[in-house]
Protein backbone atom coordinates (compact mmCIF):
# COMPACT_ATOMS: atom_id res chain seq x y z
CA UNK A 1 0.00 0.00 0.00
CA UNK A 2 1.54 3.54 -0.45
CA UNK A 3 0.23 6.51 1.26
CA UNK A 4 -2.60 6.99 -0.37
CA UNK A 5 -3.96 3.20 0.78
CA UNK A 6 -3.45 2.35 -2.96
CA UNK A 7 -2.42 -1.70 -3.83
CA UNK A 8 0.49 -1.34 -5.52
CA UNK A 9 1.95 -4.29 -7.90
CA UNK A 10 6.17 -4.89 -7.97
CA UNK A 11 7.27 -4.88 -11.55
CA UNK A 12 10.87 -6.43 -11.47
CA UNK A 13 11.91 -4.68 -14.33
CA UNK A 14 14.08 -6.32 -16.91
CA UNK A 15 14.92 -5.99 -20.89
CA UNK A 16 12.51 -6.88 -23.78
CA UNK A 17 12.86 -6.15 -27.48
CA UNK A 18 10.35 -3.64 -29.01
CA UNK A 19 9.02 -2.32 -32.77
CA UNK A 20 8.85 -4.60 -36.02
CA UNK A 21 10.30 -4.41 -39.05
CA UNK A 22 7.27 -4.16 -41.29
CA UNK A 23 6.85 -1.57 -43.92
CA UNK A 24 2.77 -1.10 -43.64
CA UNK A 25 3.34 -0.57 -40.26
CA UNK A 26 6.05 1.93 -39.79
CA UNK A 27 4.44 3.47 -36.51
CA UNK A 28 6.16 0.23 -34.91
CA UNK A 29 9.37 1.57 -35.44
CA UNK A 30 12.37 -0.80 -36.13
CA UNK A 31 13.36 -3.71 -33.80
CA UNK A 32 15.08 -2.46 -30.77
CA UNK A 33 16.34 -3.44 -27.53
CA UNK A 34 14.10 -1.62 -24.23
CA UNK A 35 15.35 -1.80 -20.77
CA UNK A 36 13.65 -1.12 -17.85
CA UNK A 37 14.33 -0.42 -14.40
CA UNK A 38 11.54 -1.75 -11.62
CA UNK A 39 8.48 -0.13 -10.17
CA UNK A 40 5.73 -0.15 -8.58
CA UNK A 41 2.73 0.38 -10.43
CA UNK A 42 -1.29 0.42 -8.97
CA UNK A 43 -3.07 -2.69 -9.16
CA UNK A 44 -5.91 -0.94 -10.45
CA UNK A 45 -6.53 1.31 -12.70
CA UNK A 46 -7.53 5.63 -11.70
CA UNK A 47 -11.14 6.48 -11.82
CA UNK A 48 -12.20 9.76 -13.07
CA UNK A 49 -13.56 10.39 -9.77
CA UNK A 50 -10.63 9.42 -8.15
CA UNK A 51 -8.48 11.58 -10.12
CA UNK A 52 -11.07 14.48 -9.85
CA UNK A 53 -10.69 14.17 -5.64
CA UNK A 54 -6.45 14.30 -6.31
CA UNK A 55 -6.38 17.51 -8.50
CA UNK A 56 -9.11 19.44 -6.11
CA UNK A 57 -6.85 18.30 -3.25
CA UNK A 58 -4.02 19.57 -4.82
CA UNK A 59 -5.19 22.46 -5.90
CA UNK A 60 -4.91 21.47 -9.85
CA UNK A 61 -8.59 20.71 -10.97
CA UNK A 62 -8.71 23.24 -13.49
CA UNK A 63 -6.10 20.62 -15.23
CA UNK A 64 -8.39 17.83 -14.24
CA UNK A 65 -10.34 15.18 -16.95
CA UNK A 66 -13.83 16.77 -18.07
Amino acid sequence: MNSEGQRMVYIPGGSFEMGLLDPNRPQLGPPHQVTLSPFYIGAFEVTKGSFRAFTREQGTEKNSLN
